[in-house]
């Protein structure tokens, strides 16, 4: 149930600078004909968005961008915007990987060998300081029971990361709408669960156990295959402790030039993922690009979050540190501004829009 409902959180908008088309289409399984929930869509190197779970996606991007289309699972796929149009079609084909190329990667290089090097150029990679993002992020607070829509979060903008402090951020727009009686009183409140989890996606100040050296030493790692994502070729590793910690099992996405994480995941005992985190190679560094993060609040709610993110955000705007009590009624909206229709995004899947209406 909380794999399903996370896949469909999978829509979103973006902050981007060059806003010049808007695209709209769909990801399918050439050989289905089914949409495919994740797709991620980056045009010239720059995260747009990421389709939803009926493969649904909305892209903003310059006329003259290439789209890239990545998932896991399927061959990458690149188009220029010039082919697409307001329904475009994106066809992409499985991506078939036999045992006995597992075999041989086994064989040349060990999960330990690879993480090795992870560690060795950990900071090369990944230490940027500090870097500012443009955001856009969206929280979406539901009932454990039923999937009750409570509320409703979005918020665009500037976010100053280092791995020495708290993010700062510099409010570009949010927005607040409540639709339970749950939501109404959280509102009132001012208990709504704001962006400032963003911070968890600082891959230096929240860099877990299982990315560290020393504190590695309780995990086992298991080199499965190599994959191709958001443009890149990875070494698939699983990682495992037995011992009592939130960290317990995941997967981690390698890249087999640059030995850097280009992905993430923690998740629980049956596979429903708690937290993935995505990077990107731009000039010799790797960026964030998105993240999602699923929490149960005392087994009666549950917060959906997920960012995207898109570097070189600097601004000449005020940078403040947010607490959960800094979202409130003040930024309760009607949720049809306008301003919105200028980020990239993909449409709201059907269980948000129906409770919304």
């Amino acid at each position: 149930m909380k794999s399903w409902i996370l896949f469909l959180l999978f829509s979103s908008s973006s902050c981007m600078l060059a806003q010049t088309l808007i695209i709209k289409g769909k990801a399918i399984d050439i050989h289905t004909g089914k949409g495919i929930a994740s797709v991620h869509i980056i045009g010239n190197g720059v995260q747009g968005s990421i389709t939803n779970v009926d493969g649904n996606f909305a892209v903003s991007m310059e006329r003259k961008s290439i789209l890239t289309f990545s998932h896991i699972g399927y061959e990458t796929k690149k188009i220029t915007i010039a082919e697409l149009s307001d329904s475009s079609i994106i066809k992409l084909e499985p991506r078939t990987e036999s045992l006995n190329e597992v075999v041989v990667i086994s064989k040349s290089i060990t999960a330990k060998d690879i993480m090795s090097r992870v560690y060795d150029n950990f900071k090369t990679n990944h230490a940027i300081e500090p870097v500012y993002y443009n955001f856009y992020n969206r929280v979406v607070n539901c009932s454990v029971k039923d999937s009750t829509l409570n509320i409703i979060e979005e918020h665009a903008g500037v976010v100053k990361q280092n791995k020495l402090q708290l993010s700062r951020y510099a409010l570009e727009k949010s927005r607040v709408k409540a639709f339970s009686e749950k939501g109404n009183s959280d509102l009132e409140a001012r208990r709504v669960t704001s962006m400032t989890k963003m911070a968890i996606d600082n891959i230096f100040r929240y860099r877990e156990d299982y990315l560290k050296k020393g504190a590695s030493k309780k995990y086992d790692y298991e080199l499965l295959s190599r994959v191709e994502l958001l443009g890149r070729e990875c070494y698939f590793i699983r990682f495992y402790t037995p011992e009592h910690t939130y960290y317990k099992q995941g997967a981690l996405y390698i890249d087999i030039e640059d030995y850097a994480i280009v992905k993430k995941t923690i998740e629980e005992n049956d596979g429903t993922i708690l937290n993935e985190v995505n990077f990107s190679k731009e000039n010799q560094k790797w960026y964030l690009k998105s993240a999602i993060n699923y929490h149960t609040n005392d087994n009666i709610t549950f917060d959906l979050r997920i960012t995207l993110y898109n570097t070189s955000g600097k601004t000449d705007g005020t940078f403040i540190k947010l607490t959960p009590k800094d979202f409130s009624h003040e930024f309760a909206s009607d949720f049809s501004d306008d301003f919105w229709e200028n980020y990239n995004y993909v449409p709201l899947p059907n269980w948000l829009r129906v409770q919304m209406n």
